[in-house]
């Protein structure tokens, strides 16, 4: 393409630029709609929606004393340590009794993220807390737990995840502790990020 002429770039982009708009009409209204709505509806909506709907009073309520009482302690640890503990412990059983394996380049860093994550959870944490608790403000004090509980498991969950290698440095990693120079051509198989 560096031997052509302008003419012929600008016939090739003019082309390009046809077949991009010839690949999006392929698509339905209805599909494009769905994408383009899609980051507001689970980012947004659905979020302020489980918000408004946990139904959480805040009027006349000492936050601090609420978030720290045992209820909430309780809930929240449960969510965070429960998941973390339960998930990893049954997935390490599943593989030291040859029930399970863990899947190709999934290391035990990566199991206790993937269980943390697993502690975001308001659907059915909610659901429960309904039905455990009779007071109001008990109710209250595990929604909070719930609430807090979920995001630290979603901080840890991501902080573990985030700090894995990629499979790219890894395959760095054992060249270099092998003793096998990079391909020629290559400055690093990983983008830097």
């Amino acid at each position: 393409m560096e031997s052509a002429t302008p003419q012929q770039r600008e016939r090739v982009d003019s082309s390009a630029l046809t077949l991009a708009s010839v690949a999006r009409e392929s698509v339905a209204p209805l599909d494009r709609l769905e994408t383009a709505l899609h980051p507001w509806s689970a980012f947004v909506v659905i979020p302020i929606f489980a918000l408004a709907n946990a139904g959480v009073r805040v009027v006349d309520m000492d936050f601090v004393a609420a978030a720290t009482s045992p209820v909430a302690l309780g809930v929240g640890l449960g969510l965070l340590v429960g998941k973390i503990a339960g998930i990893t412990l049954a997935t390490w059983i599943a593989v030291v009794t040859g029930v399970g394996k863990l899947p190709k380049r999934t290391t035990w860093r990566d199991m206790i993220g993937l269980a943390a994550l697993a502690g975001i959870g308001f659907t059915v944490s909610l659901f429960i807390t309904e039905l455990a608790f009779s007071t109001e403000t008990l109710i209250d004090e595990a929604k909070i737990g719930i609430f807090i509980g979920s995001g630290l498991a979603g901080i840890v969950g991501y902080t573990f995840l985030r700090m894995a290698k990629t499979p790219a440095e890894r395959i760095d990693e054992g060249r270099e502790l092998l003793g096998i120079e990079q391909p020629a051509g290559t400055s690093g198989s990983h983008p830097t990020s």
